[in-house]
């Protein structure tokens, strides 16, 4: 059995998705902070296993994380980078991420297309160097941001923390905003995205062909249930939305058994990436700004455009697999890194 191709070409990034990628970002951080702005010291440093190890540490590391990234990208002499929490207050942590926000803003409005591909040299903290170009580094940032995300909603969850509604879903932002102009997002942008996507499903995918059924069947309180129905989950939604763009609006959700085993996954995967790709080879800016209409349920219509249904699947995967990625780790299984500047590292 032949596996189906998941080639797109050499992609890069472009500014109207590095835009969107971010207002996404300030979106998304500011719903995690106001949920998390009422909760007692007690509730902010309960112990998880997952993310940082609690609701404190993570939203702190997503905030310095942006920090550090900034610094780097403007040459700032010292990077500002912070290990700890230390008892800082969802207040302080807001305050800073409003003026990364701010700051960033600034420098985004000073770049030109040729700028995402200047080199940004740095240092880690363990003292090794890497050259990755700026384009990247930006994605990486906004989709690292998803990733902790995810995991910081369940903690939410667990705490007892009624979840901002909305939840946090890329298209979210989009579902009730019929007034707003078209959604511009550069091919290229949701291209490279894809990219960065396939690679880290596949690593996932790897990691748990290794798996036994009961491992893969554990149940957990967090994405949809198991390991195994995570993963199948990831894929229903890529291909209903593929058959959204390719065949119509009358799309069931699809389902497959909930037994399927991992090297069935992987072959039906590549099926969907393969029609994906046939979407996007000839696609331009605009015409993945065309609308179409979805029907998420039986009585419920809504319209989104391509290139927004596009972004929401790269982002829908990161969130699942941070949770599949947890669930890894619990079962005993590889935990491959999936941080895209794992990937452009490789590179």
């Amino acid at each position: 059995m032949t596996t189906p191709s998941s080639g797109t070409g050499a992609v890069r990034m472009g500014m109207t998705g590095i835009r969107e990628l971010l207002k996404y970002n300030r979106w998304a951080n500011e719903r995690v902070l106001a949920a998390c702005a009422p909760l007692s010291d007690a509730q902010l440093d309960r112990p998880f296993e997952m993310g940082l190890g609690a609701i404190r540490e993570t939203v702190s590391h997503i905030a310095a994380a942006e920090r550090v990234w900034l610094d780097r990208w403007i040459k700032h002499p010292a990077p500002r980078f912070r290990a700890r929490a230390d008892g800082l207050r969802i207040a302080d942590i807001s305050a800073e991420m409003r003026e990364i926000d701010a700051e960033r803003g600034e420098f985004v409005d000073r770049l030109e297309a040729a700028d995402f591909e200047r080199v940004v040299a740095f240092r880690t903290r363990a003292g090794e160097e890497h050259s990755i170009w700026l384009g990247g580094l930006m994605l990486h940032v906004c989709n690292h941001g998803t990733h902790h995300r995810a995991q910081l909603l369940n903690m939410l969850k667990q705490v007892g923390v009624k979840l901002p509604k909305p939840e946090l879903d890329y298209i979210f932002m989009h579902l009730n905003n019929a007034d707003e102009p078209p959604v511009e997002i550069d091919v290229a942008t949701i291209r490279t995205y894809f990219a960065y996507s396939d690679w880290a499903m596949d690593r996932v995918l790897a990691a748990a062909a290794k798996l036994d059924d009961a491992a893969l069947d554990r149940r957990f309180d967090m994405g949809v249930g198991t390991l195994r129905q995570t993963l199948l989950h990831i894929r229903f939604a890529e291909q209903w939305w593929v058959e959204n763009w390719t065949l119509g609006p009358e799309r069931d959700f699809p389902e497959l058994p909930d037994n399927l085993p991992i090297a069935d996954l992987v072959y039906r995967t590549a099926e969907t990436r393969t029609a994906r790709n046939a979407v996007l080879e000839n696609s331009t800016d605009s015409d993945l700004m065309r609308f179409v209409e979805v029907r998420p349920a039986a009585n419920i219509v809504k319209r989104f455009q391509i290139n927004v249904s596009m972004l929401q699947m790269c982002c829908h995967g990161t969130h699942h697999r941070a949770q599949a990625i947890n669930m890894l780790r619990h079962v005993g299984g590889e935990v491959p890194g999936v941080d895209v500047v794992v990937k452009l590292r490789e590179k």
